[in-house]
């Protein structure tokens, strides 16, 4: 008979050994149902926490600002104070003309209404909040279109010599996590 069945068979005419394995046995078991039910838990937390951020993100100036990324309609401005001027051409469509009531965004409407979801996004994820998979789905689409505009670049070449070069350092690595991701 191996050492195992040995154990085994010593352990059931044993009640002292029988007892202490059938409480590690149920131990192991409750283990085994307190994880399951953190990673419920969990994935639960990041989807009321990404909800939250959706509502927090998707604003009408936010929505404007998409607009005006997607379209090229942003002209970075850096005379004495950083802002953006706002260029609508004949190629835009009317019904995003009429969504717009600004004519330029200061640079800290820019930080507060986008780049600072972006960053935020990207802290987040640097402390396991929240998942690639979650902003990948629910962001990736914005994140790109914000880091690929070559306005939004000029304005954080500029941030990048004013304030440092950690700056949108966690914007940057969202926008490659969310390319490596894509098909």
């Amino acid at each position: 008979m191996s050492h195992i069945g040995l154990l085994f068979c010593k352990s059931l005419n044993d009640p002292i050994a029988f007892w202490a394995m059938l409480l590690s046995i149920f131990t192991l078991a409750l283990f085994f149902l307190a994880w399951w039910q953190l990673s419920k838990l969990s994935k639960t937390s990041s989807g009321e926490f990404i909800h939250k951020f959706k509502t927090d993100f998707f604003t009408k100036e936010t929505r404007q600002l998409i607009m005006l990324v997607d379209n090229n309609c942003l002209i970075f401005k850096n005379d004495s104070f950083p802002y953006f001027e706002v260029k609508i051409d004949s190629k835009v469509p009317d019904q995003i003309k009429s969504a717009i009531d600004k004519e330029f965004y200061t640079g800290y409407e820019v930080d507060d209404y986008l780049l600072g979801h972006f960053e935020d996004l990207g802290i987040f994820r640097a402390r396991r909040i929240i998942d690639i998979d979650i902003i990948y789905e629910s962001f990736s689409w914005y994140i790109e279109k914000a880091w690929k505009n070559k306005e939004i670049q000029k304005y954080i070449k500029v941030q990048k010599e004013v304030e440092g070069s950690d700056i949108y350092e966690n914007f940057e690595e969202i926008y490659n996590a969310c390319v490596k991701k894509s098909p």
